[in-house]
């Protein structure tokens, strides 16, 4: 009895020193002085589901609400996963800039695995030799400044394809104005001039062809798509639940790996396609055949399932993003009025050294922000230019927001949209998607944004002028910029996933 007292005693005896250990050592988890204590931390996690209860949709606003409860940053348990919350503008510049090598990693979710290749896509693979190859890849040889301004005749004429067709819905409209959906819209025109650029798979179509110009190449992904992403939504809780991946109760897994097998197989039929199709010299070259020539070099590390994670990467992320152009933020030290849809803030440059962070921060940022600026001007230029733009009846536009990475709004948005009378006659003489007149490549050794263009042009973006010197690209050719030099050395394939 004496010794289980006193061994009673002694564990008490302990956690009472380490208490006031931690109370008073802030490397055990303790602070020096109050002001340095956090706000109070959410309430315990639940045993099974952590903290996923509080996150009710929209999953940003359930997380700001937390933030200004509890403090700038704090920690959940969203299931079997811990994660911790960084909702102000001084938090993610630490994060993503001083820290940003701690940061810059990826966790392997079992729903990504299944649909991104193992997770070796640009966004979802782990922080090592592999990404950094992946990433040089893409910046230098796939979204230089170079071969977006080769993208800007593709990216043109699907904006004259859809300025064509939103011109001839209104005319054979009543009134003379057409009800428009501008997400699927947007979506169409991101997706054909990524899959012209990737894959270059655009065929003229007739002139009858008015609900759509996308090529049956552009088609065929866009019904993939369709069909993976509502299947996510539920593999998505095996992310965090563990349970229901081992059951799989409704054949999730079943459903995402058919519709992931059609998907690959059409991938493989675009770089099968390239890689029979003869390139001439000086001709431009697609996304693919560029990737072709590296595994030539390289055939270990440029695999087929590497290039189709490239491929996959291009397609997803630039058409979603583009169609939804959204960006959100939360912290009012940052912005005044956060949750309010305020445009005018941007004017004359008003918003000019305020926190923004569309394209992320540190490593792991995106490297086709030169290619969404572009299409984002191009396409947003056009359609304020060439048509007016009013709201379906009396109804107030739902500026609701939806879920998903993106944000896109809850509601789709739908508009009335009337060409303008001064572009009439440049909308009638529009030609049908692939029959643009050529295009002259561009040097990228410098950009020159120009004025608003006259009523008689459609926006053709910033101008780029070439500069002197013995380095420049012939002027017929639309190559690689880095096509005369060694390609980048990648990781030896041990170091593949």
């Amino acid at each position: 009895m004496n010794t289980v007292t006193a061994l009673a005693g002694a564990a008490a005896l302990f956690i009472f020193i380490t208490s006031l250990l931690r109370l008073r050592h802030p490397l055990l988890g303790g602070f020096k002085n109050k002001s340095a204590q956090p706000a109070a931390e959410p309430p315990p996690p639940s045993p099974f589901l952590g903290h996923l209860h509080l996150l009710k949709r929209p999953f940003h606003a359930a997380l700001a609400r937390l933030a200004a409860r509890h403090g700038p940053v704090f920690s959940l348990r969203l299931g079997s996963r811990p994660a911790v919350v960084v909702s102000s503008a001084a938090g993610a510049r630490e994060c993503f800039t001083d820290h940003d090598v701690t940061f810059a990693d990826r966790p392997r979710f079992p729903s990504l695995q299944l649909v991104c290749f193992g997770c070796t896509t640009l966004p979802t693979s782990r922080y090592g030799p592999y990404w950094r190859n992946l990433r040089r890849v893409a910046t230098v040889q796939l979204l230089s400044v170079h071969r977006v301004g080769c993208m800007t005749a593709d990216i043109a004429s699907e904006v004259r394809a859809l300025a064509r067709r939103l011109s001839r819905a209104a005319a054979a409209a009543p009134g003379g104005a057409a009800l428009v959906e501008l997400k699927r819209s947007l979506f169409e025109v991101s997706l054909s001039a990524l899959m012209e650029t990737v894959a270059q798979t655009k065929t003229s179509r007739g002139e009858g062809a008015e609900d759509t110009d996308m090529s049956p190449e552009a088609q065929e992904f866009k019904k993939s798509l369709d069909e993976i992403v509502p299947l996510l939504g539920g593999a998505n809780m095996w992310d965090f639940l563990p349970v229901l991946r081992w059951f799989d109760v409704f054949g999730v897994r079943n459903k995402i790996e058919a519709a992931v097998s059609r998907r690959d197989a059409f991938l493989r039929r675009l770089i099968d396609a390239q890689r029979r199709r003869v390139v001439g010299e000086g001709e431009k070259k697609s996304m693919i055949a560029v990737l072709l020539d590296l595994q030539k070099t390289e055939p270990e590390i440029y695999t087929d399932k590497v290039i189709m994670a490239l491929c996959m990467t291009m397609f997803s992320v630039g058409t979603e993003t583009t169609a939804t152009t959204a960006e959100w933020a939360m912290d009012p030290a940052a912005w005044e009025h956060p949750t309010e849809f305020r445009p005018e803030r941007f004017e004359e440059g008003k918003a000019e050294g305020l926190f923004m962070m569309p394209f992320g921060m540190g490593r792991r940022k995106c490297p086709g922000e030169a290619l969404a600026l572009r299409m984002l001007g191009l396409v947003l230029g056009t359609l304020v230019q060439c048509f007016h733009w009013d709201r379906v009846g009396d109804t107030e536009v739902d500026m609701g927001e939806g879920g998903g990475l993106t944000l896109p709004k809850a509601v789709p948005l739908q508009a009335m949209c009337r060409p303008r009378a001064a572009m009439a006659g440049v909308l009638r003489g529009l030609s049908p998607p692939g029959r643009h007149a050529s295009w002259r490549p561009i040097e990228p050794s410098s950009v020159r944004s120009v004025g608003p263009t006259s009523p008689g042009r459609l926006p053709q973006g910033p101008t780029l002028q070439r500069r002197p010197g013995p380095g420049n690209l012939p002027q017929d050719s639309c190559e690689m910029a880095d096509s005369r030099k060694p390609a980048p050395r990648g990781p030896t394939s041990k170091s593949q996933p």
